[in-house]
């Protein structure tokens, strides 16, 4: 049994000419490519004697995978030609010969362009269901959402999966004009007309770094969903443990009392501060308080950012608002309504219902949000409670 050797091949599938001449010039080199083709996109050779072959790459008509049956009439058409097949890579079957007596796989450009057309046009339909699910549902999902979605998630681990989400889009996208280039090719006479194939030399290390790069991102996002998030719960600090200053008000500082009775529901502590940082957010500050200040009683969620510009501050705002009045259509139980703030001495500051009443306000790159709900009779008003808050934006 022959030695066998992997190889990390120097281009994507659709680039037939480049991969034609990589696996050419292989054969030369002694390594031939098995029957089984690639496996997880890398090559398996089997070791031999230097062979001269010609290989060629043919656009699958109907779907390849695990699932569909392929083109097997097609295959034994080819085979019974005498050119010996290699499976498939990506959507294209692999054929190849010693024998330079055989002819081309495609004599007639109009057949061979026939079915390079019939891939396109199942490329296309790919291409659109992946524009709609990659990019307009998070879109239409998240209502624009971006800059809370990257100081949620983190900067660097949102990149990342960015990068592994649109990957495949914009691989398709230059499939489909590497395609469309090959048929106005075919038809022009072009196609094998002697000119040399690209010398893949110049791109396998560029390519196999965009491939590890994309591992990377991969690996980096996993980690952003598990030991990030774990990360983030072990920040968390119960607010009988805490110390320190805050740059807001709480519910006791608003109801001028230090007596707090915090508020349990099955073992769970729902009193908390928890402090990040993030690329866009040098200083992040997530405050969560239920439980009962004295005369007052009921829970405060405020959220505080140190921003890296100022109009990072003016898009968080807008997204808190958007983020309320979507959840109001989307919930029969709420109803969104803005409410009349008195006159502070901040950048911008918008009040509203979200069932109970919240606030966000910016001055310059700073920006807190905040929800309180009051269950005594006897309430805080909004006209008073805002306007501590309204003045730590202004504390340098």
């Amino acid at each position: 049994m022959n030695k066998q050797v992997y190889k990390l091949p120097p281009c994507p599938a659709w680039q037939t000419d480049t991969l034609e001449r990589w696996l050419e010039d292989m054969a030369a080199e002694g390594l031939l490519l098995s029957r089984d083709g690639f496996m997880l996109g890398v090559g398996i050779f089997d070791q031999g004697n230097p062979t001269r072959m010609r290989f060629r790459l043919e656009a699958a008509e109907l779907p390849v995978g695990i699932l569909a049956d392929g083109e097997p009439d097609k295959v034994e058409f080819h085979t019974d030609l005498g050119w010996n097949y290699h499976e498939t890579y990506g959507q294209y079957h692999i054929y190849s010969t010693a024998d330079p007596d055989i002819p081309e796989l495609h004599t007639d450009p109009e057949i061979q362009a026939y079915a390079i057309e019939k891939a396109k046009k199942r490329l296309r339909g790919n291409l659109i269901n992946l524009i709609i699910w990659l990019l307009l549902m998070p879109i239409i999902r998240n209502h624009f959402q971006f800059l809370r979605a990257f100081l949620a998630a983190g900067t660097p681990v949102l990149l990342a999966f960015g990068y592994v989400w649109l990957m495949p889009l914009i691989s398709r996208g230059r499939e489909l004009l590497y395609l469309r280039r090959k048929v106005s090719a075919i038809r022009s006479g072009e196609e094998r007309s002697g000119s040399p194939s690209p010398d893949w030399r110049r791109r396998i290390i560029s390519y196999n770094l965009r491939r590890v790069f994309a591992i990377l991102c991969f690996l980096l996002m996993v980690w952003g969903m598990f030991w990030y998030a774990d990360v983030l719960n072990e920040r968390k600090i119960y607010l009988p443990d805490y110390d320190g200053d805050l740059p807001f008000p709480t519910m006791c500082d608003l109801a001028g009392t230090d007596s707090y009775v915090p508020m349990f529901k099955n073992d769970k502590r729902y009193d908390y501060v928890q402090f990040m940082s993030d690329i866009l957010a040098p200083r992040i500050i997530h405050f969560h308080q239920t439980g009962d200040a004295g005369p007052v009683d009921g829970g405060m969620t405020v959220e505080y950012y140190e921003l890296r510009f100022p109009w990072m501050a003016r898009q968080l705002a807008w997204e808190y608002k958007i983020h309320a009045k979507r959840q109001a259509v989307m919930s029969r139980t709420r109803e969104y309504t803005e409410l009349r703030l008195p006159p502070l001495d901040v950048e911008y500051a918008e009040a509203f219902v979200d069932i109970f009443p919240s606030v966000v306000m910016y001055e310059g790159n700073k920006l807190i949000y905040v929800y309180f709900y009051q269950t005594t009779s006897k309430q805080i008003p909004l006209t008073e409670w805002v306007l501590p808050f309204a003045e730590a934006l202004k504390t340098e």
